[in-house]
């Protein structure tokens, strides 16, 4: 026999393997996810950051970085392990075409990360999402796919979903004035 108890955003059922009568207790906890679980809550990255290829924020906003109770929205991508498909979001605009990630877990996991776009403008919207780039060991080196000026957004997970305090370097720096061919530095 089972029950079934309703509590508000939940069902919850249980039921015995045999014909066990009597009283149980039932524990639930609920709660608070990290800051930037969801996309449209997706953390800020600090422009001024975006420049320094060394520093790893742990916190943004006053708010630090960790993985608690992170849920999955809009995108797995392919180079996730499709188990642990819990996120996080970091939101930046490209100041250049490249950009090199390193997430820095405080715990015994490997970080998951994707930079990923929306088609359109459609920010957080399942049917425009493109990943660019993913990597399944905290490390991601991303060349010549940034426009500047554009929006992008990192995806950020962790090896069997745990949870804990962690690090994130976003380096995505203003390219030089002579970066393109045509705009060659004249040596004299």
């Amino acid at each position: 026999e089972s029950h079934v108890y309703k509590i508000p955003g939940y069902d919850l059922q249980v039921g015995f393997s045999n014909t066990a009568t009597g009283d149980f207790e039932i524990c639930i906890d609920a709660p608070t996810p990290a800051f930037n679980d969801d996309c449209s809550l997706a953390a800020v990255y600090p422009v001024s950051a975006l420049s320094d290829p060394s520093s790893c924020i742990t916190q943004i906003g006053g708010q630090v970085l960790n993985s608690d109770w992170p849920s999955n929205d809009v995108v797995t991508p392919a180079c996730w392990d499709v188990n642990y498909p819990q996120n996080l979001w970091f939101q930046f605009t490209a100041q250049g075409p490249d950009a090199n990630v390193s997430v820095q877990p405080s715990f015994g996991a490997n970080a998951q990360v994707a930079i990923v776009s929306f088609a359109g403008g459609n920010s957080c919207m399942q049917g425009s999402v493109s990943v660019l780039a993913c990597s399944d060991d905290g490390q991601l080196d991303f060349q010549n796919g940034l426009t500047p000026g554009d929006p992008y957004y990192l995806l950020v997970g962790f090896d069997s979903d745990q949870t804990g305090d962690y690090c994130v370097n976003i380096y995505n720096p203003v390219p030089p004035s002579n970066d393109i061919p045509c705009n060659a530095a004249i040596i004299t």
